[in-house]
């Protein structure tokens, strides 16, 4: 559960961050960075978090009774939905100018 929290904690102050700099001006490579930065972590957080949940609720997690089930179908798409993890690490290799397949 610690991990969880770190994980949740990382991604509100990633995201905050990401909008923060959007809200100031910065250029936009920067917000860029910071938003794929933002989205990759909590991409990946999430998937990471339910399966700490479902592990800790143990079959009673995949039953309708917890949300946990739900959680876990959106855990999911997420990597999906939001953004591959691939795009997003593409996307900052080429903010800090690194070489990209």
């Amino acid at each position: 559960m610690a991990q969880a929290h770190l994980d949740i904690e990382a991604a509100r102050r990633l995201t905050y961050y990401a909008a923060e700099r959007w809200d100031s001006g910065a250029p936009l490579q920067d917000v860029i960075l910071d938003v794929s930065t933002a989205k990759l972590h909590c991409t990946q957080a999430v998937v990471r978090v339910t399966q700490t949940v479902l592990h800790t609720a143990g079959g009673w997690g995949l039953t309708s009774e917890l949300p946990a089930m739900r959680w876990a179908m959106d855990a999911l798409v997420a990597p999906v939905t939001v953004g591959s993890v691939e795009i997003q690490q593409r996307a900052i290799a080429r903010q800090l100018n690194l070489p990209v397949d």
